[in-house]
């Protein structure tokens, strides 16, 4: 079992109590060095230095006050990843109101719901989302009274202001703002991201996400010298606290990435010599199948050589040595990945096959385990201690525990400790649903394994109960249907069995990958009897792999029908399919 000794001690970052005093501590170390930039032409990044970042969000936040925002008024951002959702989060801080993010990509019946609900006056936006706000929110939303758009925009519209303007008359401004900060402050309320349909408003203070900040860096090490570049969209909770604050907090350097096309991002990458990067399992997937595709391309003696120098380091592996770092140096700086030190995973399991690649390649990727409800990271791998089949170790000051475990040790996921949300906005009812006797009800099954490690093997909603009362997680089928390289995604649910007989039996939707099937049709079996990858020549080959698989899973857990979905699955801003949308098979209307 882990202990105290375990945990790293890192002498270059000292606990603060608040993401106020975190802020100022940083920005008084770094004053000079780059907190975020993002690329503004070919030659050139625009950047915000941590002086920079501290003198401007002290005028907005000036000008904030000046509009007459109060403590704990809803104050949202609804923009894509850049410097200034930085700038717009640490000013509404520093007038302690509370900030909403919202998910750019969010359709408007969506935004309507978190502007109502959230009861928000006071809205920051990007340009590229300028046309929604003007034709839909400023005309049905009386209660915005605000909107500070952080690029110039046409309109007459009095209540709209561009963010150099509103800087620049804070600048001249004498305010006082707030400088008592406390850790049960309220901070952000997080709207989660809606696999089940209906969000919830989850409220965090500035000691639940200070707790979760400092115990990541006791945790995984990394410094002023590390070189984020960021990705997942910075609403979510995952990025926002790692991605972000864990960042700020030991005045490393924020990169937004340009765009999320693969050849985009490795150039920032390449530019600015990244060492970490965060991402979902889809985006790692991605990376390590195309270093693979990549290098089927290459001449047959470049293959073998590949080959051979992959099972030795898979050989020496079983030995104790970590020889890919050194083998497949050359390869990574030729992928774009020279630099990448350290590889985070987050917001759904992370196939065993894409971990242990990366590895073989020489770069760590360890992934995390959370919830928005706990700020959210819970668990994670660690540099001294990873075990890449599980979701990793309890950060110091988390507790958790399994609840009505099965005899095999396996239940609920309960968790404690200063990480926890202080309940959900307006929803008391749903707040006395998941936490009981000050232990939060995560929704997830898993269990601990003797050395302390979680293993998670589902969601509690999402398993399906044969008629023989047997348990199936969707999850863990998924992932062995995923891992074939002709099946881009899938999606487990459960059918009734018959009218007559209790339960469900076991189904599935599966989205091939119809460009890599074309690119190797010539090499797969059904080639023989069809020459072109007609849609029935897929279908058969999704039948093989799919009776491939139940050949080795035990007679309940078989996939008993199946269907071909053309197109991609509906999902959220991070990567989640969107469960509730395909119930009992049904395809979504488009």
């Amino acid at each position: 079992m882990l202990t105290y000794k375990d945990y790293l001690s890192p002498e270059h970052v000292k606990p603060r109590a608040t993401l106020y005093d975190m802020l100022r501590t940083t920005c008084e170390q770094y004053h000079h060095k780059a907190a975020f930039q993002m690329r503004e032409n070919e030659d050139r990044y625009r950047q915000v230095t941590y002086g920079q970042l501290w003198d401007r969000t002290e005028a907005l936040a000036e000008y904030l006050l000046s509009l007459g925002i109060e403590a704990r008024d809803k104050v949202a951002i609804e923009s894509e990843n850049r410097p200034e959702w930085g700038l717009a989060y640490f000013a509404i801080m520093k007038t302690k109101a509370t900030i909403v993010p919202i998910d750019a990509q969010l359709p408007f019946t969506d935004v309507d719901f978190i502007l109502d609900h959230s009861e928000t006056s006071v809205l920051f936006v990007s340009r590229g989302i300028w046309e929604k706000v003007w034709k839909t929110t400023l005309a049905t939303h009386p209660r915005i009274e605000h909107v500070i758009v952080f690029d110039p925009v046409e309109t007459s519209d009095p209540r709209v202001r561009l963010l150099d303007h509103c800087i620049e008359e804070g600048a001249k401004l004498t305010a006082k703002l707030p400088q008592a900060f406390a850790p049960n402050d309220h901070h952000v309320i997080l709207y989660t991201s809606g696999t089940t349909g209906n969000p919830k408003a989850v409220m965090l203070s500035h000691g639940n996400l200070a707790s979760n900040v400092y115990a990541i860096h006791r945790i995984i090490h990394f410094d002023d010298r590390d070189s984020f570049v960021s990705v997942l969209p910075v609403h979510h909770v995952f990025e926002c606290t790692v991605g972000l604050l864990a960042a700020v907090a030991v005045g490393a350097t924020v990169t937004y990435a340009e765009s999320l096309k693969s050849s985009s991002l490795l150039a920032n990458m390449r530019e600015t010599r990244a060492t970490l990067i965060l991402g979902v399992p889809l985006l790692f997937e991605k990376l390590y199948y195309g270093i693979l595709r990549a290098v089927e391309k290459r001449p047959i003696h470049h293959r073998f050589v590949f080959w051979t120098l992959l099972w030795a380091v898979r050989i020496g592996r079983i030995f104790g040595i970590e020889a890919g770092g050194l083998v497949f140096r050359g390869l990574r700086g030729k992928a774009g990945l020279g630099t990448i030190r350290l590889a985070i995973s987050g917001g759904g399991p992370l196939p065993y096959v894409t971990a242990r690649g990366f590895r073989e390649l020489g770069i760590r990727l360890i992934q995390g385990y959370g919830l928005s409800e706990t700020s959210p990271v819970l668990t994670a791998g660690t540099e001294r201690h990873d075990n890449v089949r599980s979701v990793g170790l309890p950060l110091p000051g988390v507790e958790l525990r399994i609840v009505d475990p099965s005899p095999l040790g396996e239940g609920e996921i309960a968790c404690r400790g200063p990480m926890v949300m202080q309940g959900y906005y307006r929803n008391p009812e749903a707040t006395a649903a998941v936490m009981q006797d000050g232990w939060l009800l995560t929704g997830d099954a898993g269990y601990l394994d003797g050395k302390g490690f979680l293993h998670i093997t589902g969601r509690l909603k999402n398993v399906i109960v044969t008629h023989g009362g047997k348990n199936v997680y969707p999850e863990e089928l998924e992932e062995k249907l995923d891992a074939s390289p002709f099946i881009k995604e899938s999606l487990v649910y459960g059918e009734p069995e018959s009218e007559d007989i209790r339960g469900e039996k076991v189904a599935a939707i599966i989205v091939p990958d119809y460009e890599l099937i074309r690119e190797n049709w010539d090499e797969m079996p059904h080639a023989r009897v069809h020459r072109e990858p007609t849609d029935q020549a897929i279908a058969e080959e999704v039948d093989r792999a799919i009776h491939g698989l139940n050949h080795h899973l035990p007679a309940y857990k078989r996939i008993t029908g199946w269907a071909i979905h053309r197109e991609e699955l509906a999902k959220t801003s991070t990567r989640k399919i969107k469960r509730f949308l395909y119930k009992a098979g049904r395809t979504p209307d488009r």
